[in-house]
């Protein structure tokens, strides 16, 4: 929760109708550090974020989100390049 709140501090929460991500524009890049939204929102939650993208004057997106089918295929659809991360985790 305090991330979120941060991020609105920061002006860097979006929120709409298909769901809410933390963004930022960085350099010529609108960057999407976390998403929100349902697999039926999902291609709408791409829509937007190109559109925020576009608003912002940028022309680049780079956005980290789960490797899932009905998330990664709307940024496939819209055109993005896509790029596998792996992350590990380590319990102590």
């Amino acid at each position: 929760l305090e991330d979120l709140v941060e991020a609105a501090r920061r002006r860097e929460l979006w929120e709409g109708r298909p769901g809410w991500a933390v963004a930022a524009v960085e350099d010529d890049t609108f960057r999407v550090s976390w998403i929100s939204t349902t697999a039926e929102d999902a291609k709408a939650m791409v829509r937007a974020l190109i559109d925020q993208a576009a608003a912002a004057g940028v022309e680049r997106i780079e956005a980290i989100v789960p490797d899932v089918d009905w998330l990664r295929r709307p940024f496939q659809q819209a055109g993005c390049d896509m790029f596998p991360i792996t992350v590990y985790a380590l319990g102590l």
